[in-house]
């Protein structure tokens, strides 16, 4: 298996190149190093890799504000590592359909060691699924079959990746996705229950005097005795976002927002205290809100 590693910290590679060959079962036999952006074009065209696991910030530019060819190229698996804040880039991976975020930090081998295993069984089943196209090929007639084989590997590959990068990244850094199931209790007649919502149907979290408003999209509200604080942390960083000491908002919920307040698809202003004002542009401007209908759209 050919792995190209696009980095330009050479004693990181020599660190990489010792553990690399023999993580996840990856059986590495071609290992190449690319220190530019410009030198690794010329790699890939050469030894044609199967696996690319590049820095994003690269001596002649950021990968994804360069954006090359390679970058989006679904026959090759690729894994991002960066030493900067991942979300900044969500979009940008989305669209390009990179398999994973490695953070290079103290968890760098054990993330690394995860993504490459996705990277390897994605290569093998192309690998079975181009076996078997050809065999199909020879017992049918042969334009026929490559065509429809093609069409239908193309759509299987493009919906199975999507679904798995879209997952990926809407999955925080402590692995809390947005399919999280979100546990509080709450007082009820006297009897103390147990309630269990999907994060993503929460709609905003209130400091409300001593307890904390959960109001969910549908109109339900609980007041469970639990902290604001403590409730943020069970929340997917990557769905939700504080905007106020006593506010977070679903991302997916808000309609428009301001340097002072932010709009949420019921209507609410919920406002924007100075101390999140930059983090709430920062983040919001990488999930723009969905237009407003016109009074004839249906």
């Amino acid at each position: 298996m050919c792995l190209l590693v696009i980095e330009d910290d050479i004693e990181f590679y020599g660190m990489l190149k010792l553990y690399l060959p023999g993580m996840a079962g990856t059986n590495v036999v071609n290992l190449h190093l690319a220190t530019t952006l410009q030198q690794a074009e010329t790699l890939i065209i050469q030894q044609m890799p199967e696996i690319i696991l590049f820095d994003m910030e690269l001596p002649d530019g950021n990968v994804f504000q360069r954006n090359p060819a390679w970058l989006s190229r679904e026959d090759v698996e690729r894994i991002c590592m960066t030493g900067r804040r991942k979300e900044l880039f969500y979009d940008s991976a989305i669209h390009a359909g990179i398999i994973a975020f490695v953070q290079k930090d103290e968890n760098l081998f054990s993330g690394l060691e995860e993504a490459l295993r996705k990277a390897v069984i994605r290569v093998n089943n192309r690998k079975q699924s181009a076996y078997y196209l050809e065999h199909l090929i020879e017992e049918n007639t042969r334009i026929k079959a490559e065509i429809e084989a093609q069409k239908y590997a193309l759509e299987q590959t493009r919906t199975d990746m999507q679904g798995k990068v879209l997952m990926n990244f809407l999955t925080d850094e402590q692995g809390i996705s947005i399919e999280t199931m979100i546990e509080f209790s709450v007082r009820n007649a006297g009897l103390i229950e147990r309630v269990r919502v999907r994060a993503e149907d929460i709609l905003l979290v209130e400091a409300h005097r001593y307890k904390t408003l959960i109001a969910l999209r549908n109109g339900t509200t609980y007041n469970p005795s639990i902290s604001i604080a403590a409730l943020e942390e069970q929340l997917p960083t990557a769905l939700f976002l504080r905007c106020h000491a006593s506010y977070i908002v679903n991302i997916r919920a808000v309609r428009a927002y301001t340097a002072t307040n932010i709009t949420l698809e019921t209507g609410e202003l919920i406002p924007v205290s100075r101390s999140y004002k930059s983090r709430v542009r920062e983040v919001l401007a990488l999930f723009p809100p969905p237009p407003r209908k016109r009074k004839h759209d249906k």
